[in-house]
Order: structure tokens, then C-alpha cells, then sequence
């Protein structure tokens, strides 16, 4: 399934990025993982019903508030690049969510910076 794969090269950038950033992750359990999915899933409900001009300015509050928007740009723009922001099927829906998520998560956990 070559959509897996575009869920996997968000997550291997991700993953890049946090290991560069040389700070110090704590690890992400799965109540966080709830968490940030119920969030996520709750703002793409509210935003659902909103008029397009509402709807834009929400996006985009919440990607200029957002602590890591460049990330959050980066897996946006590659789920659009290939096509999964449609959501057309209950697989694309599960894709485009887990990577959001992954965003949502590396978010909600506090990096430190690493000692010398």
C-alpha cells in the first residue's frame, strides 16, 4: 500500500527533526496519543461545518499558534503533494490522521534541551 509510505516518510522527517533539534524527548505513552487524537479529531468536526472564510482564518490561527508549525506545514504539504487531504476512503481518513497525530504528539511532550 504506497500510501503507508507517505504517513512513514512524515514520521522518518519528524524523527530527523527531533534528533537534530539535539534536545531530549520524553517518551510519548499512549494517554498523550488519545489526547491529541481527541484534539485533533474535535478542531476537523468543528472546522467541518464552518463557512470557508471562517473556516480558513481558524486554519490559520491554528498554524500560527501552532509550537511546531514548521513540521505541521512540512506533513501538511506532503499529505497534499499526494493526494490524502480528500480523505475518499476509511484508509486515507486513518493515514491522514495517524501523521497529524505523530505532529500533535511530538508537540505535546516537553523537549529539553540536551546537557553538555
Amino acid at each position: 500500500m504506497p500510501e503507508v509510505e507517505i504517513a512513514l516518510q512524515v514520521l522518518f522527517v519528524a524523527f530527523q527533526a527531533m534528533k537534530r533539534s539535539r534536545h531530549r524527548w520524553d517518551m510519548v505513552t499512549m494517554d498523550p496519543q488519545e489526547a491529541c487524537m481527541e484534539r485533533l479529531t474535535a478542531r476537523m468536526r468543528f472546522n467541518d461545518g464552518l463557512p470557508a472564510e471562517l473556516a480558513a482564518k481558524v486554519v490559520t490561527q491554528f498554524y500560527t499558534e501552532h509550537p511546531e508549525r514548521h513540521l505541521l506545514a512540512y506533513a501538511y504539504g506532503y499529505l497534499g503533494e499526494n493526494d490524502l487531504l480528500k480523505v475518499r476512503t476509511d484508509a486515507e481518513k486513518s493515514l491522514l490522521l495517524a501523521a497529524l497525530n505523530l505532529v500533535e504528539c511530538i508537540t505535546s511532550v516537553n523537549a529539553q534541551p540536551a546537557r553538555a
